[in-house]
């Protein structure tokens, strides 16, 4: 079975439609592209609409997406809980579970031990979650912004390294970490918000 964004773009170029065709009086062709791009996760109503304009399965091709809605949903209840509180709840944390998940769970586990965990341990964890981050099939991620990683899960690390960087009595380092990740803040895109 292949993933229902890509259904999207093969129905859509066998019609020989733009983007714009298939996106208009349903979404705006930026966020339809988002869609098909499978960055942003369509709401039923949108899904409805689109398969019939591209004459796809209705039903089937709308369950598709289920999956896809709950992963996009625990990221962003995971983010907004972060950006808005600094703090993620174990019952957040624990909807990240599923193995897609895998690099969320990790950047922000780490977040919560960062400030009991042994720093030794911390800084490995830290640099396995960087590699990870930059490795990682993020199809959620604009295919533009791919190369760096989830800019979300680089300020949540950046702020495990601000913690770790004060535990250790590095209070310039912390300091130039927690800046770096508030500077990182103004490039979440909108709809994780």
């Amino acid at each position: 079975m292949s993933e229902p964004w890509n259904d999207l773009r093969s129905s859509r170029e066998a019609l020989g439609w733009t983007q714009r065709d298939v996106a208009r009086d349903i979404v705006s062709q930026s966020h339809y592209s988002l869609i098909e791009q499978g960055v942003l996760v369509p709401s039923d109503r949108v899904a409805r609409h689109l398969a019939a304009r591209l004459r796809l399965q209705v039903d089937r091709w709308g369950e598709e997406w289920v999956p896809y809605r709950r992963a996009f949903h625990a990221r962003q209840r995971c983010w907004r809980s972060f950006a808005r509180d600094g703090f993620v709840s174990s019952e957040q944390l624990r909807a990240l579970s599923h193995p897609s998940l895998h690099v969320d769970f990790e950047c922000y586990a780490q977040y919560l031990d960062a400030s009991t965990a042994c720093p030794e341990v911390a800084y490995r964890r830290l640099a396995d979650a960087r590699r990870q981050l930059c490795s990682s099939r993020a199809t959620h991620v604009p295919q533009r912004m791919r190369q760096w990683g989830d800019i979300r899960l680089r300020i949540v690390l950046a702020m495990v390294e601000s913690q770790l960087q004060k535990r250790l009595h590095r209070y310039q380092a912390a300091t130039a970490w927690a800046l770096c990740a508030n500077r990182m803040m103004c490039e979440v895109p909108a709809f994780w918000h």
